[in-house]
């Protein structure tokens, strides 16, 4: 979809996706409830359109994960709406020397519209930062996003276009708790799987099952309603997330789809071509370790009809409370907060890398401090801003990587954000919250008993444990090692080719092994990837990698290949 305005009049240059229904252009990506009735697709659009403009003064009343864009030319009005976490992101640029305006759910497309090459300084920061850019900001100057529960007004009546924004949802924190949490979240969950089972209980449902809560929850409501599913899980033959999927198929008897990696993947990961086309699909959304095996569990598949059940992240619900943000008293701290607690590549790092400009330490952090704290009002809410601002960035971006590469392969749904859910983790006290203590205790005291006792006993210790301590109450102990040597992937190849390492992070602990991959073909990806960038310095990246190849953090790498081949993107298209 591309839509472009001129001395006030509008051309839809690509009409990809709009419906025309009632006088009105309407574009629709996702999906909602209304109570339990479904719609997405046609059926959705039929429904904004007969409810237009009404439908957006009670946006509240369609649960779900959706983006629409409406163009009614008898008002010279684009109104844009979205849902609270808002995974498919329009972008747009204006340009007020010559009235110019571009909209479109494809960043590339407004880009290539504008001719726009030039990068806002800010977002790379934020990108070499966090893994992503946050807020309303791409990583290119003048072109913008838009944000979560938010209602867009673009008045183009008069020659310069007026753009009008309102928040319909606000992310209150209560801490008011509940008798009995525990329970209470399991009827929810219960439900929800009820109204699916209405919706489309006869579709055929995918799920991607890891060694995690969230998938495993999901996993138990499809066996105990006999939905008809098959889980997509990958990893080596070795890795515990396949002995784990293979011990729950094993029991229960489900399809299962296990992609099995080698280390031939090797070849594939390391071809700029792959990482070329993964970049336009997750850009400044995420990194290309991340979206290359995301890709990987449909790779070279057709597009299917079959709903996919994500569990994304739910449990980060519970996990994001933090005693120490009651700490906080302001603002401005809050900002310090947020910035310090978000780094992957400390400032050090990022200076030592970059080539884009000259900056200090502290202007590094002053830029990243100014840019949350526009995203936060100035009120004496701590915490339920610390809380929005974690979900509409963090967690936004996070489910974002993952569903722009689903969505082309199979229709997404994601139960962990369905409004009752998520309302009801905002409502959940301190003590509730902590240590994702509601959540495992809604699953171990009330889901996982009887035909499904077995979910309690199968574990996946390479992310954590958990243990009962009392009748009522469960304790997850997280491996320390989560996110070092003992990740999930990492291990199964370290042990398989005898790889020892502080760090043994795929697929840059396999550049020291003989039998798989030597030195130079990695050189060869890296002097393609980095090849005149302006923004990073290649040389620096590669002579680091190469003296540290078995410690050299891959996402560190990573994020810097991502920024590198989005550079070389931008360029090739001029």
């Amino acid at each position: 979809m591309i839509i472009e305005i001129k001395n006030s009049n509008l051309i839809i240059k690509d009409d990809s996706g709009i419906y025309k229904e009632n006088n009105l252009n309407i574009w629709f990506e996702g999906y909602f409830f209304i109570g339990d009735d479904f719609f997405r697709g046609e059926k959705a659009v039929n429904y904004i359109a007969k409810n237009f403009p009404l439908i957006t003064d009670d946006l509240k009343k369609l649960n779900g994960v959706y983006a629409c864009l409406v163009v009614d030319n008898q008002n010279k009005k684009i109104t844009i709406f979205n849902d609270k976490i808002s995974f498919q992101s329009i972008c747009w640029s204006y340009n007020t020397a010559d009235e110019h305006f571009v909209i479109s759910d494809d960043f590339w497309n407004v880009q290539k519209e504008m001719n726009i090459t030039e990068f806002d300084e800010t977002s790379v920061l934020e990108f070499l930062s966090y893994r992503f850019v946050s807020g309303k900001y791409t990583l290119l100057k003048n072109i913008y996003m838009i944000e979560p529960a938010s209602i867009y007004t673009f008045d183009y009546s008069c020659k310069e276009i007026v753009l009008d924004k309102k928040e319909w949802y606000k992310y209150k924190v209560s801490f008011k708790g509940h008798k009995d949490p525990a329970k209470e979240l399991y009827d929810i969950q219960t439900g929800i799987f009820d109204k699916y089972k209405k919706a489309f209980g006869n579709e055929k449902i995918q799920l991607n099952l890891t060694g995690g809560l969230d998938s495993r929850y999901i996993l138990g409501y499809l066996i105990k309603n006999n939905f008809n599913f098959t889980t997509n899980t990958f990893g080596t033959k070795q890795s515990e997330e396949i002995r784990y999927v293979k011990k729950l198929q094993k029991k229960f008897r489900f399809s299962a789809n296990n992609v099995l990696l080698n280390e031939n993947f090797i070849k594939d990961y390391y071809n700029f071509e792959t990482a070329r086309n993964l970049t336009k699909s997750i850009g400044f959304k995420t990194y290309y370790y991340q979206g290359y095996f995301f890709n990987s569990l449909f790779y070279n598949k057709k597009k299917t009809d079959d709903i996919l059940l994500c569990g994304a992240d739910g449990f980060n619900l519970g996990l994001m409370y933090k005693d120490s943000v009651h700490n906080i008293t302001t603002i401005e701290n809050l900002a310090k907060f947020l910035v310090e607690t978000s780094l992957v590549m400390q400032p050090e790092e990022i200076i030592s890398y970059f080539q884009g400009f000259k900056i200090s330490k502290e202007t590094l952090l002053e830029k990243l401090e100014k840019r949350v704290t526009e995203q936060l009002n100035n009120n004496n809410d701590i915490y339920s801003e610390y809380y929005k601002w974690a979900v509409m960035n963090r967690e936004r971006n996070y489910c974002d990587k993952n569903y722009l590469v689903y969505r082309d392969y199979v229709f997404p749904i994601y139960p962990n954000y369905d409004d009752e859910f998520f309302d009801f983790m905002l409502n959940c006290s301190d003590s509730e919250l902590k240590n994702e203590q509601v959540y495992r205790n809604s699953m171990f005291k009330y889901h996982f008993v009887d035909e499904l006792s077995f979910m309690q006993k199968v574990p996946c210790d390479q992310r954590g444990k958990i243990k009962k301590i009392s009748e009522n109450n469960y304790n997850f102990e997280p491996s320390k090692s989560l996110y070092g040597k003992m990740r999930w992937l990492d291990i199964a190849f370290a042990e398989k080719f005898n790889i020892r390492s502080n760090y043994l992070s795929i697929p840059f602990n396999l550049i020291n092994s003989r039998s798989i991959k030597k030195w130079g073909g990695v050189e060869k990806f890296l002097d393609g990837t980095f090849d005149g960038s302006k923004l990073v310095n290649g040389e620096i990246v590669k002579e680091d990698a190469k003296k540290n190849r078995r410690s050299f953090y891959a996402m560190k790498l990573s994020i810097l290949t991502t920024l590198a081949t989005f550079e070389k993107i931008l360029r090739a298209s001029k």
